[in-house]
């Protein structure tokens, strides 16, 4: 299976064009963020009117099966309600939203020089157990190799993506030849398990979260979680960080022809990023 002599010369570009759609996707959710915020902190200072005068329970629809249902809150819990989510709630569920969009622009990456290089299949980390053969399924069928290829590429990037995530770090980072010892990934690592105790535990520390974060831990088993503002911009920061060094490293490791970029182009890629970093390439 040999790769195609363009895939490579377009590679960087498209990883490059992911990672500002990334940060520019981080950005707006922060933008959102702080302006519902605003409007929370409104509300549950009556400047919105959001409650019946009288004190007495308000009517909210809400989806169930069967039409026309609807809950009812009197004026202090939803009062309540926007505290929560003014407190925690909201930042809980963007980080979560965020450390995915992290994990799809990594793994799309990974395809992306997989496709190109398919000789990095045999590319493989202590910890992480890969499949050397292709079974008759995945030969079975197809119309030509390249159909079997991106079946086999599918796979391990399934497999990839339920391994330890200090494991498949460094597997993408000898695959993709990126710089992992930077210290954005230990965050990562730590946002990632913080991510997992939301999900899975109630956002209650466990033994698990402890070994996933090491030093970064930051509770003890049995305590909640810290989240607040200044973890959410953190996190933003640290994602915006990462698909930085993706898409420099991937650059230096698979890098373009200068000519093959058209002065058009290059200014595009510039303004997008100065755009959203404030930085041009």
């Amino acid at each position: 299976m040999s790769q195609d002599p363009e895939q490579p010369l377009k590679l960087s570009r498209k990883i490059y064009r992911m990672h500002i759609a990334l940060v520019r996707r981080v950005n707006d959710t922060h933008i959102f963020a702080s302006q519902a915020l605003q409007v929370l902190q409104d509300a549950k200072t009556g400047n919105l009117s959001v409650s019946r005068k009288d004190g007495r329970d308000k009517r909210y629809d809400v989806p169930s099966v069967k039409k026309g249902k609807f809950a009812k809150r009197k004026p202090h819990e939803v009062k309540n309600i926007y505290s929560r989510f003014l407190d925690r709630e909201l930042y809980e569920n963007f980080i979560v939203s965020a450390i995915s969009q992290l994990e799809s622009f990594m793994f799309e990456a990974l395809r992306l020089i997989l496709v190109a290089y398919p000789h990095k299949l045999k590319i493989n980390v202590k910890g992480l157990e890969i499949e050397r053969t292709v079974s008759l399924d995945a030969l079975l069928g197809k119309h030509n190799l390249n159909d079997v290829l991106a079946e086999i590429i599918e796979s391990r990037i399934i497999s990839i993506s339920y391994a330890n995530p200090k494991t498949y770090l460094q597997f993408i980072g000898k695959l993709a030849e990126i710089d992992v010892e930077d210290k954005a990934f230990e965050d990562y690592l730590e946002i990632k398990a913080t991510r997992d105790l939301l999900i899975h535990n109630s956002g209650i520390s466990n033994a698990i979260y402890c070994a996933k974060s090491g030093a970064k831990a930051r509770a003890e088993v049995g305590q909640l979680i810290p989240i607040d503002q200044g973890y959410f911009d953190h996190c933003v920061a640290t994602i915006k960080r990462i698909s930085g060094i993706v898409s420099r490293d991937v650059a230096k490791a698979f890098p373009e022809k200068t000519d093959d970029i058209v002065p058009r182009e290059r200014d595009a890629l510039a303004a997008e990023e100065q755009k959203e970093t404030g930085q041009g390439v």
